[in-house]
């Protein structure tokens, strides 16, 4: 408080020294202006005089006007961002119908087919995900929106109850200017729920902000979407959270293999989930055996009219048949007939034996679907070969020599394939 007196009307006797300028306005009924010095402050004072008091009059300042004061006050807000990566599961499943398939050589009928058709399903299974990596960060603002420079002490930040560390890249305590601004950040793994607070301390006050934690979607999506592969060939594709079934048919035929691959092929085919890079996440393998109808390889020889079993002269079974010439003559070709007895062989073809102007000749046919591997035909004047001095009935030393007269012997080997009848 500032106190002027004066006595007289031209006088002002200043008391205490006031910090500011005064403009102060009294009623008297003569007008005039003073000016004082107030600790180096100069104040002036317009007085309208009407009324002088008998020659004496007290003036008096109760106020002055410092105007407003200086003050510390900080701003302080945050962020709060977290992020988590989600890993999609998946499973497979492969099948394949008929798990076994028979290949018949063709010509035996319809129930013995020659080709056949398998059909493979694979089913691809989302089994959910898993959530990892939780992080919470983010950033704290520090801004000086007071008069004063203000002397922070410390930033704490408590995330879910549990304070953590914060990066403000300054020592504390730590003057910030007025009309500054200080960044801090901060970062830390693992899944929490609740709220993070901060709390600015400075010499004068304390400053506060609050923000929930809200986990969103997953920042980082670990194979949503996933390749499948059959034996390295790409059969589609299967984004979560749904399942995909895939499948394809293949059709096999005897003709493919022949008899230079017949027996057992078994088929080992995989189906994999293959991941976001590459790598194979989930396998399934459905086996498929192909089984092929082998020949099985017979001796047969040529029968007809007037044939003579090799029986009871050699232990071998066969025949030898009489030729007259000029004549044409067809001759059964079993195969198998033990003791000559067609009742237990194989009818696999036919012989035509043709005998004209001394000579003879053989043609052999078979009927589907049997082969013939090897021939071996004897014509000659006696009913069996001549091994030196001894009859044989070996079909490695059959000969047909002509021209012939009179009648002819002939004999008729072969080295035949029949399905094999034990197949399945």
């Amino acid at each position: 408080m500032a106190v002027l007196q004066t006595r007289q009307p031209s006088t002002l006797v200043a008391r205490e020294v006031v910090p500011t300028l005064a403009a102060i306005q009294v009623g008297l009924s003569i007008s005039r202006h003073l000016i004082f010095d107030l600790s180096g402050l100069t104040a002036y004072a317009g007085i309208n005089v009407t009324d002088t008091g008998e020659g004496a009059w007290i003036l008096t300042i109760s106020h002055g006007c410092p105007g407003k004061p200086d003050y510390e006050k900080l701003t302080v807000s945050k962020t709060v961002t977290t992020s988590y990566t989600r890993t999609h599961n998946w499973s497979i499943a492969k099948s394949v119908d008929p798990s076994d398939i028979y290949l018949y050589m063709p010509g035996q009928g319809a129930n013995k087919p020659s080709q056949a058709t398998a059909t493979w399903t694979v089913d691809v299974t989302y089994e959910g995900y898993t959530d990892s990596d939780w992080n919470v960060s983010g950033t704290i603002t520090i801004k000086n929106t007071g008069t004063l420079d203000a002397v922070i002490t410390g930033v704490e930040d408590v995330l879910a109850g549990t304070s953590i560390s914060v990066n403000c890249g300054v020592g504390f305590p730590y003057t910030l200017p007025k009309g500054s601004t200080l960044t801090c950040t901060y970062s830390e793994d693992g899944y929490v729920t609740g709220s993070n607070v901060v709390t600015v301390t400075t010499e004068r006050a304390t400053y506060s902000d609050e923000k929930p934690i809200v986990w969103g979607a997953p920042t980082k999506e670990i194979n949503k979407t996933v390749t499948i592969k059959d034996n390295g060939t790409e059969l589609g594709t299967a984004t979560a959270p749904n399942d995909a079934q895939f499948s394809y048919t293949k059709t096999f035929e005897w003709g493919d293999y022949g008899e230079a691959n017949c027996g057992d092929h078994t088929y080992a085919n995989t189906a994999s989930v293959i991941s976001d890079n590459g790598e194979v996440l989930a396998s399934a393998t459905a086996t498929l055996t192909v089984h092929v109808q082998c020949y099985v390889y017979e001796t047969a020889y040529g029968q007809g009219s007037g044939s003579i079993c090799f029986i009871p002269t050699f232990s071998n079974w066969g025949w030898t048949t009489p030729i007259a010439p000029g004549s044409t003559t067809v001759l059964d070709l079993w195969a198998g007939a033990g003791q000559c007895d067609t009742g237990k062989g194989t009818p696999v073809g036919s012989v035509e034996v043709t005998y004209y102007n001394g000579y003879v000749t053989a043609y052999y046919s078979v009927s589907s679907p049997h082969i013939i591997k090897e021939t071996h035909f004897y014509a000659g004047t006696t009913p069996f070969p001549k091994f030196g001095k001894s009859y044989t009935v070996a079909p490695g030393q059959y000969t047909n020599k002509g021209p012939f007269s009179g009648t002819v012997y002939v004999i008729a080997h072969a080295k035949v394939g029949i399905p094999d009848p034990n197949f399945r």
